[in-house]
């Protein structure tokens, strides 16, 4: 969805591109980190680390919509030799996920953010070549 952080209008024309970090130091911010919420991990770090500071502390979560993005051309697939059936990858709401006789399956749905490859905690899901 079109914002000011993203130098383009809803129309699709291009605009100035606002820094929505400049403007969190600008409003008293003493730490802002940028992360990008489909890596799980790393957000998770950044939730941690900034917990522990002290003053003003901003997130900001940067990352196109999965939508609108044009995704890499490989697909991810569950190898069900590996997959327990933990429906852990159920927890990021993906339509694309699915249980099918107790063993994760990922739809023609998938948009390729890779999400679940990096939260399963087997390695069940794995990207294509």
């Amino acid at each position: 969805q079109p914002h000011p952080g993203i130098g383009v209008t809803a129309s699709e024309e291009k605009t100035v591109d606002i820094s929505i970090e400049r403007i969190a130091y600008e409003c008293g911010a003493d730490k802002v980190l940028v992360i990008d919420p489909r890596k799980i991990k790393e957000s998770i770090d950044a939730l941690k680390t900034i917990k522990t500071m002290k003053g003003v502390r901003v997130i900001v979560a940067k990352s196109p919509c999965v939508l609108l993005e044009k995704q890499r051309r490989s697909q991810f697939r569950v190898d069900t030799e590996v997959c327990r059936g933990c429906n852990l990858c159920l927890d990021i709401k993906c339509s694309a996920i699915n249980i099918a006789d107790n063993k994760a399956e990922i739809s023609a749905y998938c948009n390729n953010c890779g999400m679940c490859a990096e939260i399963c905690p087997f390695g069940a899901i794995k990207e294509d070549e």
